[in-house]
């Protein structure tokens, strides 16, 4: 089902810290960000990412235009002059930014809004495309990856981010060789088969010729697909 009741229930952890020195950017504390499925099995894809306290503060600024109600039940954590990397400050801030989080989580408009689509993701999916131009395929794999399950447990399994993200997978790792891209591109015709939005339709036909062409390269029976998309071509879609 594509409906906001078929969000999942999360937990979020700050699960570690660590200072940053380079000379790209001046010193700062990097926040690795957990981000599991809870339920009754364990959740095997935990989604991992790392960010700082400013790309915190950026989400919470953009959030507050829209949401400063729900935002106002939570106090979040302030910039501070001096002792931003001592362990009672970034302790501190662990703990709010998990506030803040399991805040976004549980309240569906925040956690499908655009702002919250940019935090868990925009970073890697950058990264991964310069590899991808780059034909670094294998590198950008475990960035894809990574981009998709985090999205697949944000929102819903057709929402726009998270078929997008299942196609890139399915390409990069196709391009990588790998027969486990037969499956992904499985996956994602099957979930596309529920989905409306015409912006996300226009993928569709490129979907199944891909998905034709990994069957076919990887000794895979192509025929009910082979069908399905020349049935769609004199319908004129």
């Amino acid at each position: 089902s594509d409906d906001m009741t078929s969000l999942k229930n999360l937990k979020f952890e700050i699960v570690s810290a660590r200072t940053v020195e380079s000379r790209k950017h001046k010193k700062y504390v990097a926040y690795t960000v957990m981000v599991r499925v809870m339920d009754e099995m364990e959740d095997s894809h935990p989604a991992v990412l790392e960010r700082r306290y400013n790309d915190f503060l950026s989400l919470y600024n953009a959030l507050r235009k829209d949401f400063a109600i729900q935002l106002s039940t939570i106090p979040f954590p302030k910039k501070t002059i001096v002792g931003n990397f001592s362990p009672e400050v970034i302790s501190s801030r662990c703990t709010g930014f998990e506030a803040f989080l399991d805040l976004i989580g549980s309240t569906t408009q925040i956690r499908c809004c655009e702002a919250v689509t940019s935090f868990f993701q925009e970073r890697e999916l950058i990264d991964a495309l310069k590899l991808i131009r780059d034909k670094q395929y294998y590198q950008a794999i475990p960035l894809v990856e990574n981009c998709f399950w985090v999205m697949n447990k944000l929102q819903t399994d057709r929402a726009p981010a998270v078929l997008r993200n299942l196609c890139l997978w399915m390409c990069v790792i196709g391009e990588s060789g790998d027969p486990c891209a037969v499956g992904l591109a499985g996956l994602a015709v099957r979930r596309f088969q529920g989905v409306s939005d015409s912006e996300l339709l226009r993928y569709y036909v490129p979907l199944l010729s891909t998905t034709i062409e990994l069957c076919r390269r990887h000794e895979k029976d192509a025929a009910p697909l082979v069908e399905h998309l020349e049935s769609m071509i004199r319908r004129g879609i």
